[in-house]
């Protein structure tokens, strides 16, 4: 090669190496799909694991107390987060413990903030199709943090720790910079409005409105049998099927080692008694629980993973793991349970699975009608909250508040009612925000 020629080739090196430093830098990168095209890539994880990793609350931070909640096109500001978040754990960085001071003085700047319910490492790492990352060995994820302020760091928050990950650049999100020009919803901390010590939000001044839905078993025309055919495959035509006086169909293999029931309102129960040999494992658990669910018809776009817990059936270790379904960008917690889907994985295998299977209604003529804020629930409620939890004063109880969120709440009519999800001494208290009535308390 000339010496003309190797310095044209050393030039467009470092022309194709400073386009892909300015896509990272100015998040350019988000427009392309590269999940299946990083080093790293785990062909073995289903494609469908990355539409229900994804958090329940998005917290926006322009600086100082400047700040707002997304309740709507949650997953539009996690997508681009993504980005930043798979850069920094697939790095060859290391992941420093912090104090949580430290913590909470990032807070403070501009930044953003995704919270989960509890997410192992391993998982997340999966969720980005990652064989493996500097997160894998964390359990208990709560929250992640991006500073989008000359800061070269990601930050997480588990159950008991906090720790810093290295960033080769400083973070930006398109996305969140053009929200600091629109016209968003204020949102204040307690400590901030009340001098209280709890750091969780409220919004004060707001016109917000929300329907309320009917619902409908999902499960009519033919579509339980559609289950049952599903989940037996080719045991089905040796299952044998009873209809119980209330309309519940009923079909067990096996003499009852395995069975499946499924009732008019749409709740599926569905319990295999044959156990598995294979080891369990968090991240394999929640990958077959998922598949599981695709398999019936569950659309996982359409729901939220929460959190798994490791249980022990017959001796043998399993993971219970837990989803929740997604209403108008929230999440829906129900009366019966608190997450109303349940499926408890032994081995590679489904041991169990519970979850209510109910559509909103397809003529829908209710409209959006406007609702109270927390703090004015708050005041409406507050003597039987003085009772519950042993407070004097207001300040009081706004010290044992924890977290504030609006949810979708399922009451035994089967009706969606938007509702504030107060969090107090960990125990969930749930408010229809229409009228301040509580609707369930104690849930945790």
């Amino acid at each position: 090669m000339s010496k003309e020629k190797f310095k044209t080739l050393i030039l467009i090196i470092l022309f194709l190496n400073s386009l892909v430093l300015i896509f990272v830098r100015f998040n350019f990168i988000e427009y392309f799909d590269f999940y299946g095209i990083r080093n790293g890539y785990s062909a073995s994880v289903p494609i469908e694991i990355e539409d229900s990793i994804k958090p329940s609350q998005v917290i926006v931070r322009f600086g100082g107390n400047n700040l707002t909640k997304i309740l709507s096109e949650k997953n539009t500001y996690y997508n681009q987060g993504k980005n930043i978040i798979k850069l920094g754990i697939s790095g060859n960085g290391n992941l420093h413990t912090i104090s949580q001071e430290r913590y909470m003085q990032t807070k403070a700047s501009k930044s953003i903030q995704f919270n989960f319910t509890s997410l192992d490492g391993k998982l997340l790492s999966r969720s980005f199709f990652l064989e493996k990352s500097i997160v894998d060995d964390l359990k208990g994820i709560k929250e992640i943090l991006i500073p989008l302020v000359d800061e070269n760091f990601i930050y997480i928050k588990t159950q008991t720790e906090h720790y810093r990950i290295p960033m080769p650049l400083p973070n930006k999100m398109d996305v969140v910079d053009n929200l600091s020009e629109a016209d968003y919803l204020r949102y204040y901390s307690l400590d901030y409005i009340f001098d209280s010590t709890s750091h969780a939000l409220v919004p004060v001044e707001f016109e917000l409105s929300y329907k309320s839905y009917d619902t409908i078993s999902s499960l009519g025309s033919g579509l339980g049998e559609d289950i049952a055919r599903k989940i037996f495959k080719e045991r089905y035509d040796f299952v044998n099927k009873t209809v119980e006086i209330d309309g519940s169909n009923i079909y067990t293999y096996n003499y009852g080692q395995e069975l499946l029931k499924i009732r008019p309102t749409g709740y599926v129960e569905y319990l295999n008694e044959s156990i598995s040999a294979k080891e369990s494992s968090v991240e394999l658990s929640v990958v077959t629980a998922m598949e599981f669910l695709n398999s019936i018809g569950i659309t996982l776009d359409q729901i939220i993973y929460e959190e798994s817990e490791e249980i022990t059936v017959k001796g043998r270790k399993g993971y219970k793991v837990m989803f929740s379904d997604v209403v108008d960008d929230l999440r829906v917690l129900s009366s019966s349970q608190r997450y109303d889907i349940t499926v408890v994985i032994v081995g590679d295998k489904v041991y169990s699975f519970t979850g209510i299977r109910r559509s909103l209604l397809p003529y829908d003529f209710s409209t959006n009608v406007y609702i109270m804020g927390p703090l004015e629930v708050l005041n409406v409620q507050f003597n039987f909250l003085k009772e519950r939890t042993n407070i004097e004063n207001a300040i009081g109880l706004f010290n044992k508040i924890e977290e504030i969120e609006l949810i979708y709440f399922m009451d035994q009519n089967y009706i969606l009612i938007p509702s504030w999800r107060i969090k107090i001494e960990d125990r969930d208290y749930i408010f229809n925000s229409y009228t301040g009535e509580i609707l369930n308390y104690g849930l945790g």
